[in-house]
């Protein structure tokens, strides 16, 4: 106990000393008007989906009409153990759950933590999240997913499961939820994906494997996915980056958007005293030369995507990106658009750092699927027109109840 003394007096001691906020209004962003949403595509650039499209998304052709709408409540994924207690109990037609770990291929010493939901479906959706984020706040991608087995995975370092008795990585994990002691600079978490994947493809026969990456992991998405071809039907990615050394220079720059990545200003959030205390010891901490060089050395290998996305030309890539992401810039997301060959569309919307699958839920799980299902193509397609969607709605009906059918056979 008397360490822990010195340790509250050292986070008092910080908590005086700690630099001030910056607000992060310096980055440069796609200049999308409020509650607007535009389609990208190789053919046509930049273009509004119609008002009259997306209210038929977001009313008639609701996919999660019928879900329990708990899996999308943000105060509960801010509370990773109440959202486990809740993914421990989902109904019967969510899939049943069951939580373990897998060996990391290079270093079988390190254990990737996951939670798997087997839905009986022969088709396998891969999700891994962002920077410091534990699998739990990407519960919602359950009920987006509905028809396919899924897989959401902690990277090292991070998450619930996640322990270590070398007291830097401990304190770190306290203070960010994430222990940069662990971190390899990216190459260990590429192999994280790979272990991740090959384990249920070979723990069960499926026909399609899919990758969908938020932030952090799409980068490492985009490389696995690269080295590994085949392995890999198709990707889904939230809050893409071409350059991993940017994106942590970005951190290390704007220590304040750890703690709200949404806003850059978590003085203005709810914080209990003791996550006050941590969050001014980091922002005192985050200016020494040792933290520095953790943050932006924990990307190291990932310096550059260009060369990977030149090798997914035959891997279709949905992105989606938010107009006021302050974590991602524009710069960032038209480097991995540019730089991809072969087919790929982007959704962009109004929404703040990886909230398209919150704000727009109803039009993340429409594009989600029909990307899936009916590929690129009919995504497209069916956001030109409602006499479209219609069409196109009609078709992943269809197949949806084809999939249905074959569980039960």
């Amino acid at each position: 106990m008397k360490n822990f003394r010195y340790l509250y007096l050292f986070l008092a001691f910080a908590a005086i000393f700690a630099p001030g906020e910056s607000r992060c209004d310096d980055i440069k962003i796609i200049p999308i008007p409020k509650n607007q949403v535009c389609l990208k595509t190789v053919q046509n650039g930049y273009s509004p989906i119609e008002k009259t499209v997306l209210k038929a998304i977001f009313e008639e052709y609701d996919l999660l009409e019928n879900l329990n709408k708990t899996l999308f409540n943000t105060a509960i994924l801010k509370k990773p153990e109440d959202t486990r207690v809740i993914l421990d109990q989902l109904p019967m037609h969510l899939g049943s759950g069951s939580r373990g770990a897998v060996l990391l291929k290079s270093d079988p010493r390190k254990k990737i933590p996951y939670t798997y939901f087997n839905r009986g479906s022969n088709e396998l959706v891969v999700i891994g999240g962002g920077f410091a984020n534990p699998r739990e706040m990407l519960a919602p991608l359950l009920g987006i997913f509905v028809d396919y087995d899924v897989v959401i995975f902690d990277h090292i370092g991070h998450g619930l499961d996640y322990s270590t008795s070398y007291i830097p990585g401990w304190i770190l994990k306290k203070m960010l939820d994430i222990d940069f002691t662990a971190l390899e600079g990216g190459q260990q978490e590429e192999d994280e994906i790979l272990s991740i994947t090959e384990y249920f493809k070979t723990k069960k026969t499926y026909k399609n494997v899919y990758g969908v990456g938020f932030c952090y992991s799409t980068g490492l998405f985009i490389r696995t996915a690269a080295n590994n071809p085949g392995l890999f039907k198709k990707l889904i990615l939230d809050g893409a980056w071409e350059n991993g050394q940017a994106l942590m220079n970005r951190f290390a720059e704007k220590p304040e958007l750890f703690y709200d990545p949404q806003r850059g200003n978590p003085s203005e959030t709810t914080m209990s005293w003791r996550t006050y205390l941590l969050y001014r010891a980091y922002m005192y901490l985050s200016k020494t030369t040792l933290m520095q060089r953790h943050i932006r050395g924990s990307a190291a290998n990932l310096n550059h995507n260009q060369e990977a996305l030149k090798k997914l030309e035959n891997t279709p890539i949905l992105y989606v990106h938010g107009s006021n992401d302050l974590v991602i810039s524009s710069k960032q997301f038209n480097g991995v658009w540019e730089h991809k060959a072969g087919k790929k569309t982007a959704i962009i919307t109004d929404a703040r750092h990886l909230q398209n699958h919150i704000k727009y839920k109803q039009l993340f799980s429409w594009s989600a699927n029909c990307f899936l299902d009916l590929g690129p193509d009919a995504l497209e397609y069916s956001l030109q027109s409602p006499e479209k969607l219609k069409q196109t709605y009609s078709l992943l009906e269809q197949v949806k109840e084809n999939k249905q059918l074959s569980k039960k056979r």
